[in-house]
């Protein structure tokens, strides 16, 4: 029994990794090319694999890019939960999470690009499922922060407010700086960015 259960809990591990270089390959080739040029074709051959396996893993275009910026976004909040075990205060797990955000939102530059160029407003003027599933994997990216900004708030460190508006509010500044990079606006350093950040957010949180 044991080993039955060992040999499934194995493929699904080989099947979780095969699946995630998929979404590695698929980001690359979006980067390069764009969404509405890339194929299911060229995923497959970037991923070396066949077209028919590729479809055992994704139905659809829609569905692999969708995938693709909804695993990116895990990745950045599992980055960003390990970088807290080393912090203490409220202040410094802020603005560590705002210094991992940016170097993911720069690693995956070129991608994201694309996501806000071509695909942003269509999926917000829509009813597409894909959609719905990036905002709760949003919403819960928020509420990650809004327990951070709570902890502030109980100990005393930042004022009373709505934490969860706070988080939120500090996401979209994240997201204007990114924005900023790919629209080639003045910007400085990655570690200089997030400095500026966590000065400009924790000024406005915490008390006089």
């Amino acid at each position: 029994m044991d080993k039955k259960k060992s040999n499934i809990e194995r493929i699904k591990e080989i099947k979780s990794r095969r699946r995630s270089e998929i979404l590695q390959a698929a980001r690359k080739v979006i980067a390069e090319v764009g969404f509405s040029k890339v194929s299911m074709d060229m995923v497959a051959k970037k991923a070396k694999i066949s077209k028919g396996a590729l479809y055992l893993y994704f139905s659809s275009k829609d569905e692999l890019f969708y995938s693709a910026i909804e695993e990116a976004f895990d990745n950045l909040k599992e980055r960003a939960f390990k970088s807290l075990k080393t912090s203490d205060s409220s202040a410094e797990k802020i603005g560590k999470i705002i210094l991992a955000h940016l170097k993911d939102t720069e690693k995956y530059q070129d991608f994201l690009k694309v996501f806000f160029v071509e695909k942003m407003w269509e999926i917000m003027t829509s009813e597409n499922p894909s959609y719905a599933k990036l905002r709760e994997t949003r919403i819960s990216y928020e509420n990650f922060i809004a327990e951070i900004i709570k902890e502030g708030c109980e100990r005393g460190n930042f004022r009373k407010m709505d934490e969860k508006k706070a988080a939120f509010v500090l996401v979209e500044m994240i997201k204007s700086s990114f924005i900023s990079k790919i629209l080639n606006f003045p910007c400085g350093e990655t570690s200089i960015d997030a400095d500026f950040l966590k000065e400009c957010f924790l000024k406005g949180i915490s008390k006089c």
